[in-house]
């Protein structure tokens, strides 16, 4: 039986945000401060009436600004996909520490309040694959197939491989077959796929 956590699991630090925004407003304070050191530059030389150097620090003034502009545009943009999810977070983090019993106990809570969205897909993920690492198979059953419904979730080939170690571990070949084939045909060319082909023939040479 494989074990549990086969995957990696994604960190959401929030003071990483924090520098990424930090970062963003210092570089725009710098381009600012070199647009004021320039402007003083030009209203110089403009004094002085030399014409070929006051086009040339327009030019980079203008420059300058249009830096600021799609600084200030692109800073929030890059934030829009944070996961904002504190007890999806903290259950991450009880996983990652290996307080499988504490992360069991919130999985189930937060399954029952939350009816759908990815979130709950992902849940339901993690909870069955505790119920596998604790040999409950049929327990992580119901928790894979519903994973399997969302067509287009990314964990949807990752729970049909465990719907196929399920099924066969429980004497179910057929299922566990039929199950394989709708993965390797739905997914030809993924990782889990790949490693699905070689698991599943072992089964089959071990027989």
């Amino acid at each position: 039986m494989s074990k549990f956590i086969h995957y990696l699991l994604l960190i959401f630090l929030s003071s990483h945000s924090m520098a990424f925004f930090n970062d963003y407003d210092h570089e725009i304070q710098t381009l600012n401060e070199k647009i004021d050191k320039l402007e003083k530059q030009l209203k110089f030389v403009m004094e002085s009436s030399d014409s070929e150097r006051i086009n040339d620090l327009e030019q980079r003034v203008i420059n300058l600004q249009a830096q600021v502009n799609r600084h200030a545009n692109a800073a929030p943009i890059q934030m829009k996909n944070v996961d904002t999810d504190k007890a999806m977070i903290d259950i991450r983090r009880m996983i990652k520490n290996q307080e499988l019993k504490r992360a069991e106990q919130a999985l189930d809570r937060y399954i029952k309040s939350h009816k759908s969205g990815d979130n709950r897909s992902e849940a339901l993920y993690y909870l069955g694959d505790i119920f596998v690492s604790q040999g409950e198979l049929l327990k992580a059953e119901p928790m894979f197939k519903e994973v399997v419904t969302l067509n287009r979730h990314r964990l949807v080939p990752d729970a049909l491989l465990r719907l196929v170690t399920i099924y066969w571990q429980t004497g179910q070949q057929d299922k566990a077959s039929k199950t394989y084939q709708r993965l390797v045909t739905k997914y030809p060319n993924s990782s889990v796929s790949q490693l699905a082909k070689v698991q599943y023939q072992s089964w089959i040479d071990s027989n």
